[in-house]
């Protein structure tokens, strides 16, 4: 059984595991189904060297393969759980977060939850909701693709805590690489690991603000710097929208 079990914990891609992430891998799975997820390693860890203090990091290469992390969510908030090194994980031209919920009753899963009004016939049958959030990251260059599934669990149906801890799994593409602004990687390294926080975007906006607040009055303030700096839709909207004082 301690055999099997140190097999398990071997990486089945040609990477070591410190190449991977800076922080130890749980397994080298990837979970994307609710009857694969271990419950019970997650209710109660057996080791924790192998439970993480933070989000991990993770270190793109060659060869691609499959990751998983158990994340103590006691300290990582569930708000922190989606915010890693890899930048934004959607945009406008893919597909953004799907998440789902599932019965857990003594340690497995029972059947899902659906989210648009359903009438639960028996709420005392279950112990625990597992919460599923899926992820493809949609700022990726080439064809090879990112997946992350982030599984957790709470007490309740309805405002339950966070309990335990969270898996955060990934699948990983070789030779994949993302695309990452400079602006993001300067303000992640100012802030810490949270690239999600100040976006060009946000940014320009802020920007816009100051020129709007110098000057007084919009009608002599010229957008079209602003514009070329980031010339995107949503700053495009917001710059048409503005209204001018008469």
């Amino acid at each position: 059984l301690d055999e099997i079990l140190l097999n398990c914990r071997q990486p089945n891609e040609p990477r070591a595991r410190e190449s991977t992430s800076d922080c130890a891998a749980f397994n080298y799975v990837y979970y994307n189904t609710a009857s694969a997820v271990p419950v019970m390693s997650m209710l109660e860890p057996g080791s924790n060297t192998y439970v993480c203090q933070k989000v991990p990091s993770i270190y793109l290469g060659k060869e691609g393969g499959k990751i998983s992390f158990l994340v103590d969510t006691r300290a990582v908030p569930l708000k922190d759980l989606t915010a890693d090194n890899l930048g934004s994980w959607t945009c406008r031209f893919t597909a953004h977060m799907k998440s789902r919920k599932y019965l857990v009753k003594k340690g497995k899963v029972m059947g899902h939850a659906r989210h648009y009004g359903q009438v639960y016939p028996a709420l005392q049958d279950y112990d625990y909701i597992l919460h599923r959030q899926y992820y493809c990251h949609g700022n990726t260059i080439g064809p090879a693709t990112i997946r992350k599934n982030i599984w957790y669990l709470s007490d309740k149906l309805c405002g339950g805590e966070v309990i335990g801890c969270a898996i955060i799994s990934y699948e990983i593409g070789d030779n994949v690489t993302v695309k990452i602004s400079k602006l993001r990687q300067q303000r992640a390294s100012q802030l810490g690991n949270s690239p999600n926080l100040v976006t060009p975007t946000t940014e320009a906006m802020h920007l816009l603000k100051g020129e709007m607040t110098a000057s007084g009055s919009s009608e002599d303030m010229d957008v079209s710097s602003v514009i070329s700096m980031n010339p995107n839709a949503e700053l495009q909207r917001f710059v048409n929208n503005m209204q001018v004082p008469q």
